[in-house]
């Protein structure tokens, strides 16, 4: 009598040659997906390590220095905080931005001894209680300082010599407006610090190509997706950057399967990060708000009571995958109806020369804290994209490096022009660092070294003396003069 597995050759099992045939399908996936290069070195000597560290040290200095003033809340650290609150209480609240900036927020407070005891709202314009709310501003701070070195790294990876990625953390640490952010509790300086780490995954994984350094910047990429999605330009960039070296008269007979699979994979490790993020969130999220209005139905099935738990209702609740979907595009509707109703809102197209209003965070007894750019860095930044934008139509250097800096710049700016929210400053942040590495590696390019040299050396002066120039607006010191630091009056009004 013959077995089912023996009568019937749907069920006998693979053989040897089949199994060598499915090994050899994917060896040849593997090879088509990343094909054996030599990969160009990317090897850091004495001088990157001394630099590295001289330029931690750096970030460390600009952002923690006063981070205890004022002892008040300032801008939107009452939300923030309400935020890093909630999550300690396990209640759920609703929120325009994606999680994982918050997250970090509320562990390391956790870590820290915060038992969410600051009631935020009754707190503004007050004193905070207790020394507590420091080391809550040093968690935005420690990632702010990171962007330093990691502007560095960044101009390295993309061919960059030392004195151009110095020039780059130079005018990163000295950019008035990354300063503020990072200073208090906001999620912003997150947002730069995955922004900066996933641009240099880039850069890396184009100069090493192997395995690790591409999981590397899918997962990089997932996560700064994962802080707010005025990231978006930056995916874009890592999307463009496979077909960098496509031959655009060949697609017809060439399909281009190698950079068409890779922007897939990236395409999934950014959803399926941003899936881990939200899974995260909604599962540390059980308890129902204070306020129950504004919650999607799907959500409100899962929520449960405090003080009389209904764990079934929980367990029978809708599927985290249709939770997620579900917010994600509430959030998104949520977002484009902010309105346009807050002072202190400016046009996107006024971002870049700083034509309109800066964003006052504080003011008392003539200190101000005030989200403002270093006209001395944002002016040349400027200008060197015009400049790349001219150069590169001319000589057609569409795969060089700078280049790869402006349409960074360009899908991370261009984007606020379809929003049709409030937009504030700060959302030049991203657009900025961009610009900040492409004019060093424009600078770079150029040919006459006493051009370079001085081109350099003056605006590595000219923004430390910016910095020095307007700190006043970002550590809250006293200024003895306001009105002369006030170049245009449309900023305040």
């Amino acid at each position: 009598m013959t077995s089912l597995l023996e009568a019937d050759p749907i069920f006998e099992p693979p053989t040897l040659v089949e199994k060598d045939e499915k090994k050899g399908f994917v060896k040849r996936m593997m090879k088509d997906i990343f094909p054996p290069k030599k990969p160009s070195p990317f090897n850091l000597d004495t001088t990157d390590a001394v630099a590295i560290v001289f330029f931690a040290a750096i970030g460390v200095i600009t952002r923690v220095f006063r981070i205890q003033f004022p002892p008040t809340t300032v801008f939107d650290e009452v939300h923030f905080g309400n935020f890093t609150n909630w999550y300690l209480r396990g209640q759920y609240f609703h929120d325009i931005h994606p999680p994982l900036g918050k997250l970090i927020h509320a562990v390391i407070a956790n870590f820290a001894g915060y038992k969410g005891d600051y009631s935020f709202e009754l707190l503004e314009g007050k004193k905070y209680p207790s020394m507590t709310y420091v080391a809550l501003r040093l968690t935005p701070a420690f990632f702010g300082a990171l962007c330093i070195p990691l502007s560095y790294l960044i101009v390295r990876a993309a061919y960059g010599n030392h004195f151009a990625a110095s020039f780059a953390a130079i005018l990163t640490a000295c950019d008035l407006m990354l300063v503020i952010e990072a200073r208090h509790i906001l999620i912003d300086s997150v947002l730069h610090f995955f922004s900066c780490l996933a641009v240099f995954s880039i850069f890396l994984d184009e100069r090493l190509e192997n395995v690790v350094t591409f999981i590397f910047e899918c997962v990089c990429l997932g996560l700064v997706a994962s802080c707010k999605y005025t990231s978006g330009g930056i995916i874009l960039l890592a999307l463009y950057r496979q077909f960098r070296d496509m031959n655009l008269k060949d697609i017809r007979f060439n399909p281009p399967i190698r950079p068409i699979a890779r922007s897939i994979l990236i395409i999934f490790t950014v959803s399926f990060i941003h899936y881990i993020m939200f899974s995260i969130h909604l599962s540390a999220l059980p308890y129902y708000p204070e306020n129950k209005e504004n919650i999607p139905k799907c959500i409100e099935d899962s929520l449960v009571d405090r003080m009389n738990p209904d764990w079934e209702k929980r367990n029978n609740a809708p599927s985290m995958l249709r939770r997620i979907i579900t917010l994600v595009l509430h959030m998104h509707f949520s977002n484009m109806n902010v309105g346009h109703s807050h002072p202190y809102a400016s046009p996107w197209w006024s971002w870049p020369l700083f034509m309109r209003k800066w964003l006052l965070f504080w003011t008392s007894e003539g200190k101000h804290l005030i989200c403002f750019g270093n006209l001395f860095i944002w002016y040349p930044v400027f200008i060197g994209v015009i400049w790349n934008l001219i150069r590169n139509y001319i000589f057609k250097q569409i795969d060089s490096q700078s280049y790869s800096m402006l349409f960074g710049y360009i899908f991370s700016f261009l984007p606020f022009v379809l929003i049709p929210r409030d937009t504030f400053i700060y959302h030049y942040s991203i657009p900025l660092l961009f610009g900040i590495w492409g004019l060093s590696l424009s600078i770079q390019n150029m040919d006459n070294p006493k051009i370079r040299g001085f081109l350099f050396s003056s605006l590595i002066l000219a923004a430390i003396i910016g910095f020095i120039f307007w700190s006043p607006f970002a550590y809250g010191l006293t200024t003895p003069d306001f009105e002369f630091l006030v170049w245009n009056d449309k900023w305040r009004r």
